[in-house]
């Protein structure tokens, strides 16, 4: 570090206790909140070998446990395209996970939801998660839940905005490295030739010219 900043840092005032509290509660949080993300992960990652799904399909799965969805609005909330999605359904539905349902409300709409199967694996693999979290959150009062639901919901936005980022990023990396195409090129027209013609003059001594001069 410079002289100067070592000195202006000695220089500068100490920081109020409050401050620092509430510095290393935000520094605390972050650690807890990404050490959280993790664990959840590491069940999802169990949840999906033991399943025999890859992430992708045990996302779309986990968005169909909560409500039936046409597969436009499946698409949307796991972050993929409409023709990624229809494999990944595919390999769902092989897999009798889900299947596909015509629309109540709209008779020519196909809306996709969970098996009896898949219900049973939720209880399976998840019944005992939510068991034990209901008596992990008996703890906390209603004013102390409303705190934390609206923390979650706008981290859940947060990150949502910050996923649809780095898409783009993606998108627009994929873009900037492709060849740009070139456009068609037209044969160049050839003007044919005609072969000359045998001359039909004819030479003053009467005889026929044979072209030349």
């Amino acid at each position: 570090m410079p002289a100067f900043s070592r000195n202006s840092a000695s220089a500068a005032p100490p920081m109020p206790a409050p401050m620092m509290a509430m510095r290393g509660g935000v520094a605390r949080l972050g650690r807890e909140v990404q050490a959280a993300q993790e664990a959840t992960d590491e069940v999802d990652e169990a949840a999906a070998r033991l399943l025999g799904l890859n992430r992708t399909d045990l996302r779309a799965l986990g968005a169909l446990a909560r409500e039936a969805l046409t597969p436009s609005d499946l698409a949307r909330a796991a972050g993929l395209t409409r023709g990624a999605m229809t494999t990944v359904l595919d390999r769902l539905e092989d897999a009798g996970y889900v299947r596909r349902a015509r629309d109540l409300e709209d008779r020519r709409g196909v809306r996709v939801e969970i098996t009896d199967r898949t219900r049973e694996e939720i209880e399976r693999i998840w019944g005992p998660i939510a068991r034990e979290g209901q008596r992990l959150i008996a703890k906390y009062s209603t004013t102390e839940l409303a705190a934390i639901c609206s923390f979650l919901e706008e981290s859940r936005t947060l990150q949502k905005a910050h996923a649809e980022r780095i898409r783009s990023m993606t998108e627009e990396e994929r873009d900037s490295t492709e060849p740009p195409r070139r456009a068609a090129v037209r044969p160049a027209r050839t003007l044919s030739r005609r072969p000359a013609q045998p001359s039909s003059r004819v030479r003053r001594d009467g005889r026929p010219s044979s072209g030349g001069r």
